[in-house]
């Protein structure tokens, strides 16, 4: 009885811990506050996992996602001690960046036990999930009391935290809603729970209220990408007779007009970009013709696409950088070694001369810039490999494990994560979601 309790008592502090991090994580001035935490956290997680070394021990496949996942420390250390092409600054981001994020995954660990143990603890994690948009909502909701009107998007500027977060944390939250739809449309009793299938529709139209309010494109995309994924899983399980038509087509049809009439607003006030994409692409790809990506953005004369119009600077600028990006990933291949500077310094080890200090906005080729292909290949086959064993049992966490596994999968393609604490929380992440599979292996 001792040992359960304490159990319980591990769970409750991991899972606090976890929330509040998931609060705080977007809210400037907080670092001794997320150190505080990680560490609380992280020693909570560790005796949970010492009284749950069955996770670990004996071998089994299901494990390998969890395996994988730490032997990228391992390989950190190894690419310090014998391929970093800046050591110092690399040692650097271990003493502080790398400490974070092993204590991070660690917690993440903890929280997958904790979750997969004692499911009444769910609530508490969904409820944190959501604590960025309401966040972002709340300065909007805020800012336009102070000016006794609602604000335009487009005047919107007060914001407690940069789009990336919007988008990032946003988009986990819409990946985790979409999860228990699928589960609960796939419930034989679904109807029974309609304050839960309402509960994660209004989560969804918070997430997108929350990106069409900031203005991100990242965060509008991905929105997109798991609500189209949803609608077509919803029609295949009508088709085949899992669930009711009238129900799903119902369903579809809402989700559908929601993201279409969210989509328009979005284009109304966000930036230039969407309209000449493909054209502006076409342009920026061709990174030894077009050469303004080496100076700082905004400053140079920038090219005309094939409609005769000047690129969309951002658009222009981010494609141009991930094309310079993969092709030093190809001469490079082990990687530079500094999780939040590796464009810049494989540039200068490259001898290109480049205005632009910052990343290349592309999350999978910063990290590749930085760990080469066996830190890419590490994470990716994490990822992979953890939806190939989720959807082997496909109960309700690991539908929720499989929905945030191919949300960072795609978002890491065009979103900036490989900075800082982004990094950090995505570790911590894909930490949580591989132990939740790994661990619903040892149940059955």
């Amino acid at each position: 009885m001792n040992t359960k309790l304490s159990e319980r008592s591990l769970a409750n502090v991991t899972v606090f811990s976890s929330c509040a991090l998931l609060f705080i994580w977007v809210v400037p001035e907080t670092i001794a506050f997320r150190h505080l935490l990680l560490i609380i956290g992280a020693i909570s997680s560790g005796f949970l996992l010492r009284k749950n070394l069955q996770l670990i021990y004996p071998l089994r496949p299901a494990n390998l996602p969890l395996y994988i996942l730490f032997s990228l420390f391992i390989w950190v250390a190894i690419h310090w001690s014998f391929f970093s092409l800046n050591s110092e600054l690399e040692f650097s981001e271990i003493k502080s960046l790398w400490v974070r994020t092993f204590l991070g995954s660690i917690m993440g660990v903890g929280l997958g036990i904790s979750l997969r143990k004692y499911s009444s603890l769910c609530k508490y994690l969904y409820c944190a999930l959501f604590s960025t948009p309401l966040i972002n909502l709340g300065s909007y909701v805020y800012a336009s009391v102070l000016n006794h009107a609602l604000i335009l998007p487009i005047d919107f500027e007060k914001y407690f935290f940069t789009k990336i977060e919007t988008a990032y944390f946003g988009g986990i939250a819409a990946a985790v809603s979409v999860g228990q739809l699928v589960y609960l449309f796939k419930c034989d009793q679904y109807h029974n729970r309609i304050r839960k299938v309402i509960f994660w529709f209004l989560g969804i139209i918070l997430v997108l209220v929350s990106a069409i309010i900031s203005r991100t494109k990242n965060g509008m995309l991905i929105i997109a990408i798991l609500l189209f994924a949803l609608i077509i899983i919803f029609i295949m399980n009508a088709l085949r007779g899992h669930i009711k038509r009238s129900s799903v087509y119902i369903s579809a049809i809402v989700l559908f007009v929601v993201l279409v009439t969210a989509s328009m607003i979005h284009n109304k006030y966000a930036s230039a970009g969407w309209s000449n994409l493909y054209d502006d692409v076409k342009v920026a790809i061709d990174i030894d013709k077009n050469t303004q990506w080496n100076q700082v953005e905004g400053e140079p004369i920038y090219p005309l696409n094939g409609k005769g119009e000047t690129v969309a600077v951002n658009t222009y600028s981010r494609v141009a950088w991930a094309a310079v990006g993969l092709r030093l990933i190809w001469q490079y291949p082990l990687g530079y070694g500094s999780i939040n500077h590796s464009f810049d310094g494989m540039q200068d080890v490259a001898g290109i001369e480049h205005g632009h200090k910052g990343q290349t906005h592309s999350g999978w080729i910063d990290y590749g810039l930085a760990f080469g292909i066996p830190g890419l290949l590490i994470l990716i086959s994490t990822l992979i490999l953890n939806i190939y064993f989720g959807l082997k049992q496909k109960d309700q966490l690991n539908l929720l494990s499989i929905s945030i596994s191919c949300t960072l999968l795609i978002f890491c393609i065009f979103a900036e994560m490989s900075w800082k604490q982004y990094f950090e929380s995505m570790i911590f992440f894909i930490a949580f979601i591989v132990t939740i599979t790994a661990y619903k292996d040892i149940i059955e």
